[in-house]
């Protein structure tokens, strides 16, 4: 297990699982992840220049319960 990468101002509340079981898992600044939400690492690569690393940006709010299997997410 690869503990995850958590930046500076960063909330994750009640019952929050990250897990990268083989690739990481990066929390932004300032990002909010809420209660019972389930973050694990991607599937798989999305092209040659992703090695299938979750990365969750900057400034970005994940609501309760959300399962997340995407390899980015950003604000934008």
């Amino acid at each position: 297990t690869i503990p995850p990468q958590v930046w500076d101002h960063s909330s994750l509340w009640y019952n929050v699982v990250v897990r990268g079981d083989v690739k990481l898992v990066r929390i932004g600044a300032y990002t909010n992840i809420q209660d019972n939400t389930v973050i694990t690492e991607a599937f798989g690569p999305l092209d040659s220049t992703h090695d299938g690393s979750t990365i969750i940006g900057h400034y970005v709010t994940i609501g309760t319960r959300q399962p997340e299997k995407n390899p980015v997410i950003s604000k934008e």
